[in-house]
């Protein structure tokens, strides 16, 4: 890259974190008057519009400029979305803004320490933000929020991790999940360089132009999985797997976890499987065949380690299944057979016997 072009985006860089600053500081003002003249404080869906407007503000800037490059995998409209929890991962400061200037009405659970830095504990208050420093309450108000329609931006690594990896989730989101029984949209993010990363001082700048992959994982309705333990469990592996690098060999089930005495799993098809780019190219659906063999495989390695398996006896479909799904198992022995129940976003997608040589 020329000096003129390594130029252009270190102004446009820092530039916009300015603007971006002094935004942020002149909102914290506004709120800092306004909640002190009588008849004047806003509601939080205002402050809440304010802080969108200024995220979006800044992502539009340096989008345009080329300075940041997002790309989306299944994206969604979080308009007429309601009542969701996006549980994300954290490599940089960016991750929130990101998602915050798609939706005026997110509510995010944030780090306290962002109060002495940039967004004040008054402006966080009345935008109706919860801070993480405050027990049990995040819990109680996380289920009111939910529960009233209001969509929630958590991340349970709790700060941000360092050159890609995943910290160890919290579980107090899955807590809240669970008693509002809600609905998990995962997000994950991925960055060739963190912007903004941790240990990494602001004026040093990253490797221009940023790029970012943002990939919407399926949502994940909490009512199937029966502890909080569980359902945080799943939500690390998933993140792990999905960190995974790309290109490795593909054989079978991707396995996230497992509870009842391995009588259910969670399961996830692989989202990068080569012969599905001829299936179906615009719509890409997973043959039934690769359906049938990921199962026999996960038979041998998980149910029956010395293959003694002889056939499928029935097998039936009920809706097709598209790569990067997450699937709910559930593993039922009569008869000297194994049966398989899969449900995707809890709805039956197939059922089968599989003969087994006992």
């Amino acid at each position: 890259m020329s000096l003129p072009v390594k130029l252009y985006h270190w102004t446009v860089y820092y530039g916009s974190l300015l603007a971006f600053f002094l935004g942020t500081w002149l909102l914290n003002v506004v709120c800092w008057v306004t909640d002190h003249v009588p008849f004047c404080r806003p509601r939080p869906e205002t402050v809440r519009y304010w802080i969108f407007s200024l995220t979006r503000f800044y992502v539009f800037i340096t989008s345009k400029c080329g300075t940041l490059v997002v790309k989306e995998s299944d994206p969604v409209n979080l308009e007429g979305v309601q009542g969701r929890i996006l549980v994300c991962n954290h490599p940089t400061r960016l991750d929130a803004l990101l998602l915050l200037a798609r939706d005026p009405s997110l509510v995010c659970i944030y780090k306290s320490s962002l109060q002495r830095m940039l967004l004040k504990k008054r402006t966080a208050d009345m935008a109706g933000y919860i801070s993480n420093d405050q027990g049990v309450e995040v819990i109680r108000t996380a289920v009111r929020l939910i529960e009233s329609g209001t969509n929630l931006l958590v991340f349970p690594e709790g700060t941000r991790t360092e050159n890609g990896l995943l910290d160890a989730f919290h579980p107090g989101y899955a807590l809240a999940a669970k008693q509002a029984k809600a609905v998990i949209h995962p997000v994950l993010f991925t960055t060739r360089e963190p912007v903004l990363g941790k240990g990494r001082h602001f004026l040093r700048p990253p490797v221009l132009p940023a790029r970012y992959h943002l990939q919407w994982l399926p949502p994940i309705p909490v009512t199937q999985f029966p502890t909080v333990a569980v359902l945080n469990a799943v939500m690390e592996s998933l993140f792990r797997v999905s960190l995974q690098p790309a290109g490795q060999k593909i054989q079978g089930f991707q396995v996230l976890t497992h509870w009842g005495q391995g009588s259910h799993w969670l399961l996830r098809i692989p989202p990068e499987l080569p012969f599905v780019r001829g299936h179906f190219p615009e719509n890409p659906i997973v043959p039934g065949y690769w359906i049938l063999d990921a199962l026999e495989r996960f038979y041998d390695a998980e149910i029956h380690p010395l293959n003694g398996r002889k056939g499928w006896k029935s097998a039936k479909f009920f809706k097709p299944l598209v790569p990067g799904s997450l699937l709910h198992l559930e593993i039922q022995k009569a008869d000297g057979a194994t049966r398989f129940l899969l449900e995707s976003e809890a709805v039956r997608c197939f059922t089968g016997f599989l003969l087994s040589s006992e």
